[in-house]
Parts: C-alpha cells; sequence; structure tokens
C-alpha cells in the first residue's frame, strides 16, 4: 500500500499496523490511563492515535500525517509543531506524547512541555513514554538495526522521569514493554517508562 522506505525514521513504526496494539503493554497501558478528549503529540502514521480514539494526532511530518489520514480517516490528523500547539488552553482531557521527546533539543523539550501544560485541562492527565535507550534489550536492537541518528537525547527512565517531574506531578509510572518486533521479548523486556502525570 505504501512504499515504505521513503518515510525515513518513521518507516520502522509501519510493523505496528500490522499488531494488536492490546498485545503490547506499553500502549494497553496508554490506553487504560487515556480518557475524555485526547492529543497525541509526535503521531506519526497514526496507529496509536487510532487505538486510543483520540480527536487529534500532530505531526511535524506532512507525509506521515498524509498516511494517516488515508489509514484512519475518522481521525483529525494535522501538521504541527510541538513548540507551538495550534489549540486554545485547557482543551484536551489527555495529552499523549510516546517515543517523542528525544527526538527533541532541550530547549524544544521545554517549549513542547510548556505547550501540553497550556492545553491540557486541570484535571487532565499527560501520559509521557520513552523507550530507555541504555536498556539491555535497546542495546541489541541498535547493534542488530544501528543506532538512530534522530535521537537527540539518550536518558535512563531515571533521567526521564526527573525531567518530567521538572513540569509535571507524576501520578504513576510503569515500566512497560513496547516490543512489536518480537511480542515474546515483553514477557521479560521492559525497556519503556510510562509515567501518568498532572499540573502542578
Amino acid at each position: 500500500m505504501f512504499q515504505i522506505r521513503k518515510y525515513g525514521h518513521y518507516s520502522q513504526y509501519f510493523h505496528f499496523l500490522k499488531k494488536d496494539l492490546n498485545n503490547i503493554e506499553t500502549f494497553r497501558t496508554i490506553k487504560k490511563w487515556s480518557f475524555g478528549k485526547i492529543l497525541e503529540i509526535g503521531c506519526g502514521i497514526g496507529y496509536i492515535s487510532a487505538y486510543l480514539g483520540a480527536e487529534y494526532g500532530i505531526d511535524n511530518n506532512s507525509k506521515v500525517i498524509a498516511v494517516a489520514k488515508k489509514l484512519y480517516p475518522h481521525t483529525a490528523f494535522i501538521v504541527g509543531d510541538s513548540t507551538n500547539l495550534p489549540f486554545k488552553p485547557d482543551q484536551f482531557n489527555t495529552v499523549v506524547c510516546y517515543n517523542v521527546l528525544e527526538h527533541l533539543t532541550n530547549s524544544e523539550i521545554e517549549k513542547t512541555l510548556f505547550e501540553v501544560k497550556r492545553v491540557l485541562k486541570n484535571d487532565g492527565v499527560f501520559l509521557v513514554g520513552y523507550s530507555d535507550l541504555t536498556y539491555w534489550g535497546y542495546h541489541i536492537i541498535e547493534i542488530i538495526k544501528g543506532k538512530d541518528p534522530t535521537h537527540c537525547q539518550r536518558w535512563s527512565r531515571m533521567d526521564f522521569s526527573i525531567l518530567i517531574k521538572k513540569f509535571f506531578t507524576v501520578i504513576e509510572k510503569k515500566n512497560t514493554s513496547g516490543y512489536g518486533y518480537c511480542t515474546w521479548l515483553s514477557r521479560f523486556c521492559k525497556g519503556d517508562i510510562v509515567l501518568k502525570c498532572c499540573k502542578n
């Protein structure tokens, strides 16, 4: 259907289109914690937004947004920048940002997290996830596939939690498996961290 290679960094996510996301612990956790009006930041080809029933998915790459619109026409996908979200304040009950912040510079991360606060309702939740690139399972993947050149950050899970706590109050956190390549790895590999947060 799509010439996957031409989507660069995003090409690695097309295999999720063939997966039942209910079988992947990271996505189950995010869905369990989501409610109300949902925005996904850095939605890529849109599979998480569609899985969550999000109202909006936003990404700065017009090519993948075009793919998302074709795959999931009932979700509003828009091209936009996480550092300047095109939404009014206090608009969303849930804002999701999974495996996005590590692709941003320090300045972009700070602006993005302030924007999340702005568009999130006072009683809303920010669900932010990260694949710990210092975790042994991801080391193996990087040996096989090579390091992702789009990563600007390489936090441990602890470092990631410390960063988020500067901007939000963490209500709950969970180490999960986000493996979609080899589902059997999820039984013993918990290389992701998902944080459920609220405004300070």
